[in-house]
């Protein structure tokens, strides 16, 4: 009679299933996390960071294959004999304990150790993804139903990054001819139907009240806060306290926005009469914009496979690349890769010309330096020098930002969280209340 071994019992069972439950969580963020960051390396890594990401991948396969084998659920490679040999209920704290990290180490470590948390997890969901199917212990049924485990651990992979690819922010993106994608009306985010956050203004505003245009990208936006805690709304509302005047900020922000789409956001906007523009840039790689119009198209209903790429593909959008963070530290060993350069020239061109155009208008505009570490120096220098050239305010945050205690980043070390929106709110009120707006 065949036997399942001593994880049969009640408690085991539970604690098992409440296990393979979890993974389903979080192996999408696993997959799809790791999979951007091969995706993208073309434009970011310089050798041999190629090489060093493909050899972290076939550890990963490795130890994947371990698991299985450890399990023996699957023909693969022994394990080496210093891999401890846990079951699965031994698994499952650690697995806790895994998560956890990935969570709370954020704030403290940053992205990187996100990045090998992935690893590790993805080691526990190998083993979990065996237990999925029974255990071969005949040899002529072991080659099928090891080969029909081998299509359910697929299947749930794909599944599951379906269900992830859902979460993502494909709700308040509509396709757009010029910009790739913009943001379609959305009670939950405050976004209007003019594609901004904030209320819906008109043409001119009411007399005696001054506008401010404040463009970006998610963290212009306010990503993670309400519409009220965004720097945008607390600057205008500062001034106002100040006795300055009464103020209305116009909020351009756009989750995922270049500088390229920036440019295209204040063509739109600048019908609204502003008197002063504030534009925070400088973190997403202008390389990146080329993929938005396909990925919208593929999120509004082109097909479930077009999606899980499309979704693969926003996150790279919306949250840093590993490669591409790992990399800026790899120069030493190899030059600049095509893409990045070509970025580069484009950012400056394009900066040139967002300046020429607010200044034909003969508008004020505020550089706001992007306060995050995971910016590129480099690319932080270059806006610097920009706007020595041309003789504009430049508001440089990072140090306070960087050694700020409580902290003044979200948990993804990116986005300001609303003591940062605070900060910056009231460094721009002191700008504009030493240089008055006309």
């Amino acid at each position: 009679m065949p036997t399942h071994g001593p994880n049969t019992s009640r408690g085991a069972l539970i604690i098992t299933g409440s296990y393979r439950l979890l993974t389903l969580f979080f192996l999408p963020y696993a997959f799809l996390y790791l999979t951007m960051s091969l995706w993208d390396w073309h434009a970011y890594a310089k050798w041999p960071a190629p090489l060093l990401v493909t050899a972290a991948w076939a550890l990963l396969i490795w130890t994947h294959a371990a698991g299985f084998r450890q399990s023996r659920y699957l023909f693969f490679p022994a394990p080496p004999a210093w891999w401890p040999a846990w079951p699965i209920r031994a698994r499952v704290p650690l697995f806790l304990l895994v998560g956890a990290l990935m969570v709370f180490s954020l704030p403290i470590s940053g992205y990187l150790t996100f990045f090998f948390a992935c690893l590790l997890q993805f080691y526990l969901l190998s083993s979990l993804t065996a237990a999925w199917f029974p255990r071969a212990d005949r040899r002529s049924r072991g080659v099928p139903v090891r080969g029909a485990g081998l299509l359910l651990a697929i299947g749930l992979l794909l599944l599951t990054a379906e269900g992830m690819n859902r979460t993502w922010w494909f709700g308040i993106f509509r396709p757009d001819a010029t910009a790739g994608v913009a943001l379609r009306q959305n009670d939950w985010y405050g976004v209007n139907a003019d594609g901004y956050r904030g209320p819906r203004l008109t043409a001119a505003p009411a007399p005696g009240v001054r506008r401010l245009l404040f463009l970006g990208d998610s963290s212009t936006f306010g990503f993670g806060l309400p519409a009220d805690q965004a720097f945008a709304r607390l600057t205008a509302a500062c001034l106002a306290r100040s006795g300055a005047g009464k103020f209305e900020e116009i909020n351009g922000g756009i989750p995922g926005y270049n500088l390229l789409q920036t440019e295209i956001a204040w063509q739109r906007l600048r019908g609204l009469a502003p008197r002063a523009v504030v534009a925070m840039v400088g973190y997403h790689h202008e390389s990146l914009g080329r993929f938005l119009a396909r990925q919208s198209s593929a999120a509004q209903g082109a097909g479930w496979l077009a999606r899980l790429f499309a979704g693969s593909e926003k996150i790279g959008l919306t949250l840093p690349t590993t490669v591409g963070m790992l990399s800026q530290s790899w120069r030493i060993w190899g030059s600049e890769s095509p893409d990045q350069a070509a970025d580069r020239e484009i950012f400056r061109q394009t900066l040139e010309r967002l300046i020429a155009t607010i200044a034909g208008e003969g508008l004020p505009l505020v550089l706001v330096a992007y306060p995050s570490p995971q910016i590129d120096p480099e690319v932080a220098q270059q806006i610097e020098e920009t706007a020595a050239a041309h003789q504009l305010p430049w508001i440089d945050l990072r140090p306070e930002f960087f050694n700020a205690a409580p902290p003044l980043l979200q948990q993804d070390e990116l986005h300001p969280n609303a003591a940062g929106h605070r900060a910056i709110a009231a460094a721009l009120c002191r700008h504009f209340q030493a240089h008055p707006i006309p």
